[in-house]
């Protein structure tokens, strides 16, 4: 048996999008949003020419995706639980756009972002 990787995975909608690598995200039951950054997505920094193309094309997809789902992976040592899932007050996840896509991947076929900071 091939068990799925441990982490939470909820339906979520995609409220706003911050930039290229980071999104806005509404729970089930909750009004508040939860800022996410995306793993696995570098993209160009906003109020750039590449920055706002990448932005524009996140909102895009966004926009399109029937249905939206949050993936928070649980981290490999989970003494650091808090210091490996916020970066910057934001939840470090994937956005699944589909069932077997996510944002991320998205970005980074189509050249908006890069797969690792470099």
């Amino acid at each position: 048996m091939n068990l799925p990787p441990l982490g939470l995975c909820l339906p979520c909608t995609v409220t706003r999008v911050i930039d290229g690598d980071t999104v806005e995200v509404t729970l089930p039951g909750s009004q508040r949003p939860l800022a996410i950054r995306l793993l696995d997505c570098w993209a160009p920094e906003r109020r750039t020419p590449r920055g706002d193309l990448a932005k524009a094309y996140a909102e895009d997809v966004c926009e399109e995706a029937e249905e939206t789902h949050l993936f928070v992976p649980a981290p490999d040592d989970c003494r650091h639980l808090l210091a490996d899932l916020f970066s910057f007050g934001r939840v470090l996840g994937h956005v699944f756009i589909g069932a077997e896509e996510t944002l991320s991947e998205r970005m980074v076929s189509t050249g908006h972002a890069k797969r690792v900071k470099r």
